[in-house]
């Protein structure tokens, strides 16, 4: 087995995270036992976690199907390893623009930052 000590390359990883960064977590669904499809209230807690994270805006891809056209903003962020953040967590950037996270992801074999997958709130 190798024993690889990824504190300083997280270190340089985390020295690009200049963005402010508020996560919104998203509270368990509602369980309302007279429904059997659940309660899809979306809630959020009260508390948040606030970190720094490297926002990477991937620009806006536009895809022509035909008469359809679909354009989409799907930027990057990325938060040091161990921060909590999951899937339909909020997170606001420098205050501004609120996202939705799609994924976030550390499973890579030496991680070296939470790369997480946004998408805008309109």
């Amino acid at each position: 087995m190798i024993n690889i000590d990824l504190g300083p390359l997280q270190a340089l990883a985390e020295q690009f995270m200049q963005s402010e960064v508020e996560i919104e977590h998203r509270s368990a669904p509602a369980q309302d036992p007279g429904d059997r499809t659940g309660d899809n209230t979306v809630s959020y807690e009260t508390s948040t976690t606030t970190t720094k994270g490297w926002f990477v805006d991937q620009g806006t891809h536009t895809f022509s199907g035909g008469r359809m056209v679909e354009v989409t903003d799907r930027p990057l962020l990325r938060v040091p390893v161990g921060t909590e953040i999951a899937k339909g967590d909020r997170v606001t950037i420098n205050g501004g623009d609120t996202w939705t996270v799609v994924d976030a992801s550390s499973d890579e074999t030496w991680p070296v930052m939470v790369k997480v997958e946004l998408v805008r709130i309109e």
